[in-house]
């Protein structure tokens, strides 16, 4: 029996989305299973497979049937389909029952078959066994599935393009993947019937992607004349005659006219970071014809669209160019649209829409190192500038080449020092290095080529500042100390220089270099950071008199550039030494006399030894120089300490009492002298800076030779009676002689003499002196003798001389020098007379008489003189005559006896003295007197001390007109005026001080005497700087003679008190006291009701408090 099986294909479709489905299958099956003895078939089943271009195969369809059937089917496919493959088998049921088991015979097929797109199969089949056989045939056609889509709009990727512009193309897109053949695209008018679609010229397409436009489908003359139509396009292939089989669906578009394009564009990026002014510039390829307005849209990454240009808004220049600016940084859309009377034009095309992209250059930023100034002073201070962002370089414009100049031309960078007054291209790309500054603060700011600044975060100019410093003064070394070697030669000196300022080393300390001047480098050096004072002391000792020079540099100086703040170059100094000790000794004065001499002054006071003085009166001068001599008041004034020694005779030497710079009473033999500066050097011969041996300076003091005395003489002759003479002949002493003869010669010789003893003193240059005698006889000499009697008074008349004559020849002639020619003369006055003797036989004889005149009785009153209120005139005529008569008178009826008188009243007087021979001396004077008060007196201590200075205060009430201070030539007056005196004792003793006052003609004398002694009280104690008494209170003052003295001192030192009358010369009361800074001193007394003064004596000052008793 056959039975017939009629499959019925099922289309699977495996995509997502129809539109994925590339290929379609049509195919119709007729199936047959059966057998020649007409079993009934079982286990039928028939696979329908799929085959693909790559050989994979997809089931399709199963069928389990075992009648006849046949139906068509459709299966698409997104991959490309090549041919259908069948797979059947069959059994036919067992024959020993009927239906009862399948386990008959088995039939099996299994055929592919293959085709091309678009064409029709008829296959039939069968698998050629005659159990059980299966057939049938099959029929197929493979077709492509076609799709055309419109593009999508750029400015809406949703939509889908609807116009089809008339000059710019837009591309219509199938699927891919087809074989070439398969793509042919059609287009009609829309109101036109299928039949009417015309082929697209194969030019304006290529495989899946048609690129048109109305021109290109109507021509340049034609296209407008369609403008506003609509246009259906579709893809076909697989044509049956000029029937396409195989068609996409219809994408229908209008005409539209194409807004201009753009052809070219230009963008400015922002200038900075912060600024908005970009720039787009968009050139056309087209003016506007008439009534075509055009606008654009511009759309940023945000969806903003502030910057769009409404229609109508936007004008074209000359070159179909526009701008948009002031635009920020980012991406923009900038799509042309337009009308034309109204009616929109096409935007849509690649040309009417670009993306621009406006960028903005990174925030200019800068920084600032900087390098302050190594030296004080220096000019070598840097600061790097370092830069980045902004703009980079480009190429040199008119615009620009002024913008930011630098050493090589433009500079991406430049800086201001000056609050952007003026600006500098930076040396190198990022980074400018600003050197050889000086101590200020520098404020920079900072832009790039284009002028960008940069930036606070809140949008102010950053200006970067940095102070250049500088050590805070310059490296400077003072010399704190000189000690030049203590002696000449010595190799004791030292220098101390203190260095300060720069910059020390860490451990604060300097470099040096110290040299001599032969450049030998010192090592003799100690240094010594004083922490606090912050100095670098170096201390170099064990030097000699030279040229030191010291360089000194601080931790800076090798990486400076001005180093002079750096260091001290070559600082000189000359380490000077004192000139040597040079000792000469001049005799000041020889010896007058030798020791031997038989006259000679007999006084024996220094020394007193029993030897004349005038043997032993020698004086060496020391002239010392060099050294380092005392000063002021230091070794008592002088400026050596003179050690004398005098060689014994058994050459041995003994210290010599003198010890300055003279050397007094020095008798015959030799004397040496060593001196000691304040360095404590004496001359001699030192090894290490220490004497070895001294060698004093040695001078020989002589004595002249003994003073002796000849003569020569010729007697007189009898007739002449005067032509004797003597001639005095001295050796030894000290020439020249000078000659003293009782004749009143002065010459060696005397001649003319008449017979009488001559004699002489001879006195040589030193005043040692001879003295002889020599008789000059004459034969038959006479001899005259006188008693002379000089006049009682002065000028008197009642001398007279009473002659004595013998021998010779009687009788004899007198002759007198007055004329007379008696033996005797009386009534003579004082004066010197001479008689001349001749005896009988002729022989002439002189004698010489001298007459004394006595002084006159001396009557001074001191002229005439005014006195003042208050004031008497003391006067005193007395005379050394006990028998003496004194008489007063004056012309208001004033008289007296008495040698002394207290005169008060007006008046002329007159006072004689008469002495017991009767001799009259007499004087006038004017006394007048005046109603002015006048006062002199002054306060002063009864005792002073040596060296010290002394204060006299004028305690004189009132004041003098005039004010004067009589004091002795010996005294040293400090200072004086009016108010007080101040004076300076040089040597002990007494001294009579005087103050003198005057009121008109009143004059006031007021005079005391004061003390000078050695000073007992310490003179080292206290500080002359500052005041040294700091109290004196006496209380209570005025007292009863019962009060207390304070006494507060800057420090310890002995005080005296000494208790004064006004004007009295020696103290009432006297008090000491020692060891303490504050005295407090009892005084308790019955003194007389008056005034007194206070004397506080201490080391350093004398001050006088006045009190009052009562």
């Amino acid at each position: 029996m056959y039975k017939y099986i009629i499959f019925l294909a099922l289309m699977f479709n495996f995509c997502v989305a129809q539109n994925n489905n590339m290929y379609k299958l049509d195919y119709g099956l007729r199936y047959r299973a059966y057998n020649d003895d007409g079993h009934d078939m079982c286990e039928t089943q028939c696979t329908v497979n799929v085959i693909y271009s790559d050989g994979n195969q997809q089931q399709i369809a199963v069928i389990n049937d075992n009648y006849n059937f046949y139906h068509a089917q459709i299966f698409e496919s997104p991959k490309k389909i090549s041919g259908i493959r069948i797979i059947a088998h069959a059994r036919r049921q067992n024959y020993a029952c009927w239906r009862c088991s399948c386990e008959g015979a088995h039939g099996y097929f299994d055929q592919s078959f293959y085709s091309a797109e678009c064409i029709s199969n008829d296959q039939t089949y069968h698998n050629g066994s005659n159990a059980t056989e299966i057939g049938g045939n099959i029929s197929f056609k493979i077709t492509p599935i076609h799709t055309l889509e419109a593009p999508v709009i750029k400015t809406d990727p949703i939509l889908r393009e609807t116009y089809l512009p008339t000059d710019d193309k837009i591309i219509l897109s199938g699927k891919t993947g087809f074989d070439a053949t398969l793509y042919n695209y059609q287009y009609k008018f829309s109101t036109e019937s299928e039949a009417e679609y015309k082929n697209i010229d194969s030019n304006l397409y290529k495989l899946d992607k048609l690129t048109v436009s109305a021109i290109d489908l109507f021509g340049v003359n034609e296209y407008l004349n369609h403008e506003g139509k609509y246009i259906d396009f579709r893809l076909v292939s697989c044509f049956s005659g000029s029937y396409p089989t195989a068609k996409s669906n219809t994408v229908q578009l209008k005409i539209f006219r194409s807004s201009p394009h753009i052809v070219n564009s230009y963008i400015t990026h922002s200038t900075c970071h912060y600024s908005t002014d970009g720039i787009i510039k968009v050139n056309l390829d087209r003016p506007l014809i008439e009534n075509e307005k055009l606008g654009c849209e511009v759309i940023d990454q945000n969806g903003n669209q502030d910057k769009n240009i409404p229609i109508g808004n936007l004008k074209l220049d000359s070159t179909n160019s526009f701008e948009i600016k002031n635009l920020p940084e980012g991406t923009y859309n900038v799509r042309i649209i337009g009308s034309i009377n109204g009616i929109a034009t096409y935007s849509n095309g690649a040309n009417h829409l670009k993306s621009f992209v406006i960028k903005k250059p990174d925030p200019v930023t800068f920084k600032l190192t900087k390098t302050d100034i190594w030296c004080h002073g220096g000019q070598d201070g840097v600061i790097k500038i370092e830069a980045n962002g902004g703009n980079k370089l480009e190429k040199e414009t008119e615009d620009t080449k002024d913008s930011c100049k630098g050493i090589n031309g433009l500079s991406r960078y430049c800086f201001s020092l000056d609050n952007g007054l003026t600006w500098k291209g930076f040396d190198t790309e990022f980074s400018h290095t600003l050197m050889g500054l000086t101590k200020e603060t520098y404020t920079i700011q900072v832009r790039d080529w284009k002028g960008c600044n940069a930036l606070q975060p809140n949008g102010a100019i950053l200006k970067l500042s940095e102070t250049i410093q500088q050590p805070q003064e310059a490296v400077s070394l003072s010399y704190t100390s000189i000690k030049q070697p203590t002696f000449y030669g010595g190799t004791n000196g030292q220098l101390v220089v203190a260095i300060k300022g720069g910059t020390p080393f860490d451990d604060h300390s300097y470099a040096y270099v110290w040299k001599n001047s032969k450049g030998v480098l010192q090592t003799n050096i100690t240094p010594y950071y004083d922490a606090t004072a912050k100095v670098y002391y170096l201390t170099l000792t064990g030097i000699p008199s030279d040229t030191y020079t010291l360089t000194v540099r601080d931790k800076n100086y090798t990486s400076a550039t001005n180093k002079d703040g750096c260091t001290v170059a070559n600082s000189t100094q000359f380490l000077n030494q004192p000139a040597p000790i040079v000792v000469k000794l001049n005799v000041l004065r020889s010896i007058s006399c030798n020791v031997t001499n038989v006259f000679g002054n007999e006084a024996d006071l220094n020394p007193v030894d029993g030897q004349r003085d005038e043997s032993q009166d020698g004086i060496l001068q020391a002239t010392v120089t060099g050294g380092v001599p005392f000063t002021g008041s230091d070794n008592n004034g002088l400026p050596y300490k003179y050690i004398w020694s005098k060689q014994k005779l058994d050459g041995s030497w003994e210290i010599w009492n003198d010890q300055d710079a003279t050397a007094q009473y020095l008798n015959h033999g030799n004397y040496s002298l060593n001196v000691e500066d304040k360095n404590g050097i004496r001359l001699g011969i030192y090894v290490n800076n220490v004497i070895s041996q001294e060698t004093p300076v040695i001078q020989f003091m002589p004595q002249p030779s003994k003073l002796e005395l000849q003569f020569q003489k010729s007697d007189i002759s009898c007739s002449a009676g005067n032509n004797g003479w003597i001639t005095a002949i001295p050796k030894g002493g000290t020439p020249p002689y000078t000659y003293e003869w009782t004749t009143g010669a002065t010459t060696a010789q005397i001649t003319n003499l008449i017979a009488n003893n001559y004699f002489v003193k001879v006195v040589d240059a030193k005043g040692c002196f001879v003295q002889g005698s020599m008789l000059i006889d004459q034969p038959n000499g006479v001899v005259i003798n006188g008693i002379v009697t000089s006049p009682t008074c002065h000028d008197g008349v009642d001398g007279s001389i009473i002659t004595t004559v013998t021998g010779g020849t009687p009788p004899y002639t007198y002759s007198w020098s007055t004329g007379g020619n008696t033996k005797d003369i009386v009534s003579l006055t004082s004066g010197d007379y001479q008689l001349t003797v001749v005896d009988s036989k002729g022989c002439t004889y002189y004698k010489n008489f001298k007459l004394d005149n006595p002084d006159p009785i001396v009557v001074n009153l001191g002229g005439n003189r005014t006195l003042c209120n208050g004031q008497q005139l003391d006067l005193d005529i007395s005379i050394p005559d006990p028998q003496a008569q004194y008489s007063w008178t004056s012309t208001q009826g004033f008289s007296s006896n008495s040698a002394k008188v207290s005169l008060t009243q007006a008046g002329t007087y007159t006072a004689k003295v008469i002495s017991s021979k009767g001799c009259l001396g007499e004087d006038s004077f004017v006394l007048k007197t005046s109603n002015v008060a006048i006062s002199s007196e002054f306060f002063l201590t009864s005792q002073a001390y040596l060296n010290d200075e002394v204060i006299l205060i004028n305690a004189s009430n009132p004041l003098g007109e005039n004010t004067s201070w009589e004091i002795p030539n010996t005294v040293t007056i400090v200072n004086q005026n009016e108010k007080y005196i101040v004076l300076k004792f040089r040597s002990l003793g007494s001294y009579t001080i005087s103050l003198k006052q005057t009121q008109g003609d009143c004059y006031a004398l007021y005079s005391k005497t004061i003390n000078v002694e050695p000073k007992l009280i310490n003179p080292t104690i206290g500080n002359e700087a500052q005041p040294f008494i700091t109290e004196f209170l006496v209380t209570p003052n005025p007292s009863n003679g019962d009060f207390q003295t304070i006494v507060k001192l800057a420090e310890s030192s002995p005080i005296k008190l000494r208790l004064y009358p006004i004007n009295g010369q020696q103290p009432i009361l006297e008090k000491s006291e020692n060891g303490q800074k504050s005295y407090v001193l009892d005084f308790n007394s019955s003194l007389a009701t008056g005034t007194y003064a206070l004397i506080l004596e201490t080391a350093k000052e004398t001050l006088v408090k006045k009190i009052i008793i009562y």
